[in-house]
């Protein structure tokens, strides 16, 4: 499917800012990929992108603590909260 019908991208945030940020973004629209833009609660994230189109994404690891939680999840509306996972950092 195209990304104006059912898209997916990929979103790093400390796990107690995802919610926040998927309720701010979704009004932002495709053009913003579902995310309020300069949202420094953003750690990383691609673009949204739809059937057989790729994309990838580049952040400094250092910049985490392995004390805090982490989660990953698309922002595409009605995709956050089943489109989600836990990055863990270990030192």
């Amino acid at each position: 499917m195209s990304k104006e019908g059912l898209g997916h991208n990929w979103v790093l945030a400390k796990t107690a800012d995802v919610n926040a940020i998927a309720q701010d973004g979704g009004t932002q629209g495709l053009e913003n990929d579902f995310l309020k833009q300069d949202d420094d609660r953003v750690i990383a994230h691609t673009p949204i992108i739809g059937g057989g189109e790729n994309t990838s994404t580049t952040f400094n690891t250092s910049a985490l603590d392995a004390k805090e939680n982490y989660t990953f999840f698309c922002s595409f509306p009605g995709h956050t909260f089943m489109m989600r996972g836990t990055l863990k950092v270990e030192n």
